[in-house]
């Protein structure tokens, strides 16, 4: 009975503690690691791919607003099912800020049908970039002909991996 009276009154008191102080300094960084993901896959139908730099987008995310020190490593993929001969298939992972103009990250891996008539073609390629804090990023697959000046038209699909960490 003594250690609970003892107990009850510590407990009071140390409810009536909580009043508010002034905040103490802000604690250090947090560990670094993997702070969100999202994968975007499917078919994007049949669609006009553009030759040279006119980039196709697709497999969009939804918009993610980066935090201090993020980074985004994307992994892209797409395939179209009828590729001209002589024509290829280059991917590069996309973003863009907001909705405004996607734009590609890094360089592109192409491949080439040098079979002598239409066939199908996977390729992928991954990318990183260093975000900026309050920033929306939407991210997406851009595809383009990457092996001759003609644009051609085929039935695409694309797939999408974002890994956002600190």
């Amino acid at each position: 009975m003594r250690r609970l009276a003892t107990l009850v009154v510590v407990a009071v008191a140390a409810v009536g503690c909580t009043k508010g102080g002034e905040a103490g300094p802000a604690g250090s960084q947090g560990p670094s690691g993997v702070l969100a993901n999202f994968a975007s896959a499917g078919y994007m139908g049949s669609v006009v791919i553009p030759a040279s730099f006119g980039f196709v987008y697709g497999c969009k995310t939804p918009a993610y607003t980066a935090g201090a020190n993020e980074r985004a490593l994307l992994f892209a993929q797409g395939s179209c099912t009828s590729v001209p001969a002589g024509s290829g298939l280059g991917i590069r992972p996309g973003f863009n800020i907001d909705g405004t103009t996607d734009t590609t990250v890094g360089s592109w891996h192409y491949q080439q049908n040098t079979g002598a008539a239409a066939g199908g073609l996977s390729n992928s390629q991954v990318g990183e970039l260093d975000l900026t804090a309050g920033t929306p990023y939407i991210f997406s697959v851009g595809l383009v002909n990457s092996n001759s000046s003609t644009t051609y038209t085929s039935g695409c699909y694309c797939s999408l991996i974002v890994i956002i960490a600190k």
